[in-house]
C-alpha cells in the first residue's frame, strides 16, 4: 500500500508541475499580439502629419514641404484641371549669351490627375477652335499639351469621412533642368538633376516662386579647344572657364486673374510682345 501511496504521490506532483508550466505559456499563447501591434504601426494608410513630420512647410498657392533630404508638394483638389501661370527669369547673365533678367519661358500650365499620377502639362495654346464646336475635338487631339513633370501620389489616410486623401507627391525632380528650355542644343551646354540646388522656395496667397541653381558643362567638340569658330559663336563667351557655367533661374507659378481682361488685337505699328495663333 504504501508504494502504491508513493507512486500515486509522484504522478500527482508531476501533473501539478506540468499544469503549473503549461497555463501560462496557453495564457500568453491566447492573448499574443502581432508583430505589428508590438510594434506600435498603424493600421492602413500613414496619415499626412505622419508622412511630413519634421519638415518645413512652405504654405501659399502651392503647399511644400522641405527638408533637407526632401521635397513634397500638397497640391489643393481645387488646382486640379484648372490652368496656372508659368514663367522662368533668369537671375543671373551668362557671359555674353543671355542677360540677367531676361525671360526664358511664359505660358500657361495645368495639373491633371492621371490614374494615380499628377502631371504637369504646358498647355498648347498656338492652335485653338471654338468650344463645343465639331473643330474642338479634332484640334485638341491633333496639337495636344505636352507633359513636363510626372510623380505617383502618395498612398495617404482621409483626412477624415468627408475629405479625401491629400495629393502628395514627391517633388524632388519638379524643378530638374528640362523643365524649361535655358540653352538651346547649339550652345553645346548640359546639366543633371544632380547639378540643380533649389536656393530658395516662397510660396504666397497667388504665386510661389522657386530660386534654382545650375551648373552646365560644355559637350562634344570645344571642350578641348578644338571647336570652329562658328560653334564657338553659338555658346556663351566671356566667361572664366567656358566648359562650365553657373545659371541661376526663378520659376513662378502664379494663379491667373478672374476678371474679364480681354487682350488686345495685334497691330503692326505697336511692335513686339505678340501671342499668334492659328
Amino acid at each position: 500500500m504504501r508504494g502504491y501511496a508513493v507512486r500515486w504521490i509522484a504522478v500527482a506532483l508531476v501533473a501539478a508541475v506540468a499544469s503549473s508550466f503549461s497555463t501560462p505559456v496557453a495564457s500568453a499563447a491566447k492573448g499574443k499580439k502581432t508583430p505589428k501591434a508590438e510594434a506600435g504601426e498603424a493600421e492602413g494608410p500613414p496619415t499626412l502629419a505622419s508622412t511630413v513630420e519634421g519638415m518645413e512647410k512652405v504654405e501659399g498657392f502651392l503647399d511644400f514641404y522641405r527638408s533637407r533630404e526632401k521635397l513634397y508638394l500638397e497640391l489643393p483638389a481645387d488646382r486640379v484641371g484648372r490652368p496656372m501661370g508659368f514663367a522662368a527669369t533668369y537671375v543671373t547673365g551668362a557671359g555674353d549669351f543671355v542677360m540677367r533678367g531676361s525671360l526664358a519661358e511664359d505660358q500657361l500650365v495645368t495639373w491633371i490627375r492621371l490614374g494615380e499620377h499628377l502631371v504637369l502639362e504646358k498647355t498648347n495654346v498656338d492652335f485653338r477652335a471654338e468650344p463645343g464646336s465639331p473643330m474642338a475635338p479634332i484640334v485638341e487631339q491633333a496639337f495636344p499639351d505636352s507633359p513636363v513633370f510626372k510623380a505617383e501620389l502618395m498612398e495617404l489616410a482621409p483626412l477624415d469621412d468627408r475629405t479625401p486623401a491629400p495629393l502628395l507627391i514627391d517633388a524632388g525632380s519638379l524643378f530638374a533642368p528640362d523643365l524649361t528650355v535655358l540653352f538651346p542644343d547649339s550652345a553645346g551646354l548640359s546639366a543633371g538633376a544632380e547639378d540643380g540646388t533649389l536656393v530658395s522656395l516662397r510660396s504666397f496667397p497667388d504665386n510661389a516662386v522657386a530660386r534654382v541653381a545650375y551648373r552646365f558643362r560644355s559637350q562634344g567638340a570645344g571642350d578641348g579647344g578644338d571647336a570652329s569658330g562658328f560653334e564657338r559663336f553659338l555658346r556663351p563667351g566671356r566667361l572664366a572657364d567656358e566648359r562650365s557655367v553657373e545659371v541661376v533661374v526663378d520659376y513662378h507659378f502664379f494663379r491667373l486673374p478672374e476678371d474679364d481682361f480681354r487682350p488686345r488685337f495685334a497691330d503692326e505699328r505697336i511692335g513686339g510682345f505678340v501671342h499668334p495663333y492659328k
